[in-house]
Order: structure tokens, then C-alpha cells, then sequence
């Protein structure tokens, strides 16, 4: 052959550098998409157990009627907050996994794991919905 072994020798260290930098750089890379994930896994239950523990079932001075009765049953407003409560905590889970369909370049609501926290807000005709639709169409166009 009438390549010299020092040569051959250099250009061997050259490569294994090359390939050591490039699984180096891919591992950091991988390595903060994960620590991303889970500090926004980390916020959704915190934020979940602040929703949980701190909105109480009592009733607002604005659901107090004219005559200072309740204009619902103390029962009947405990449920609805609970019923609130279990949407919002939905929607904070339909929003991890959401984001989750975005990274993978998935469009739409309609995935099995998805649209059983969305659907509440799916059923009801609202302006939200317009504006968040807008809003996840402008961030899904590149620039």
C-alpha cells in the first residue's frame, strides 16, 4: 500500500475524535430534551396539586343573591367547583401530552390519549377555542 502508517495512524485518532464529539454532542442533546420534559412534567403536578389543594368549595360573595340566600345549594356550587377542578386538572395532563403530539410534528386533537382531556372543551362552542386554534396554528408555521 502506498499510504505511510503515520499517516493512517493520525487520520484514524482524527475520526475517532470526530465520532466521539458527534455522540458527545447527540447525549447532551438528548440529555436536555429529557431535563426539559421533566421540569414541564415536574410543573404540570405541582400546579395540579396547587389547583387541588387551595381553590376551596365555598361560595362567592357574587353567588350570593339579592335577598342574602345562596342562589344555588352549598351542594350543588361544592359540585361544580369539583367538576372545575377536575377539567382544569385534565386540561394541565391534555397539555403535557399535547406538547408531546407537537415535538413529534403531530397535528390535530383526535389521538387516544389526548381527546379524553380535551373533550369538555371540544363539546362546548367557545371564543377560547377559536384563539388557542389561532395561536397553535401561528406557532406550528415556521418563521
Amino acid at each position: 500500500m502506498g499510504i505511510p502508517n503515520v499517516l493512517l495512524t493520525v487520520l484514524g485518532v482524527v475520526i475517532g475524535f470526530v465520532i466521539s464529539y458527534r455522540a458527545s454532542s447527540g447525549y447532551d442533546r438528548y440529555y436536555q430534551g429529557r431535563s426539559g420534559w421533566t421540569d414541564l412534567a415536574k410543573s404540570c403536578r405541582a400546579l395540579s396539586r396547587l389547583i387541588w389543594i387551595h381553590i376551596p368549595l365555598k361560595i362567592a360573595p357574587e353567588q350570593i343573591g339579592p335577598n342574602g340566600k345562596h342562589a344555588d345549594t352549598e351542594v350543588a356550587i361544592a359540585r361544580r367547583v369539583m367538576e372545575e377542578k377536575r377539567i382544569a386538572l385534565d386540561l394541565l395532563e391534555g397539555f403535557v401530552i399535547a406538547v408531546k403530539h407537537h415535538l413529534r410534528g403531530e397535528r390535530g386533537i383526535y389521538y387516544e390519549d389526548l381527546y379524553p382531556f380535551i373533550k369538555p372543551l371540544h363539546n362546548r362552542a367557545s371564543s377560547v377555542l377559536l384563539t388557542l386554534s389561532v395561536i397553535l396554528f401561528y406557532l406550528d408555521t415556521p418563521p
